[in-house]
């Protein structure tokens, strides 16, 4: 594990990998040079707290703190 992983939340890992076990199947992602990855390598990668695991967490994590911004906008 790295340290930029000890860093982050255990409950923001295991919301984002309960968000990515609610998704289908057929879920494909794209991570720039590392590569495609398939449902189970994104949750591999999360369970092992890898680079990738990291990356992703902070994605999805940035992905929801959009929606936090764009709700306390709204009147």
């Amino acid at each position: 594990m790295s340290t930029e992983a000890s860093q982050l939340d255990q409950h923001l890992w295991d919301l984002i990998r309960a968000r990515i076990e609610a998704m289908p199947p057929n879920l494909r992602l794209s991570i720039g040079g590392a590569g495609e990855f398939d449902k189970n390598e994104l949750l591999n990668e999360i369970d092992r707290k890898s680079e990738i695991g990291v990356l992703i967490v902070k994605i999805y994590s940035n992905y929801i703190k959009s929606f936090k911004k764009e709700a306390s906008l709204t009147p």
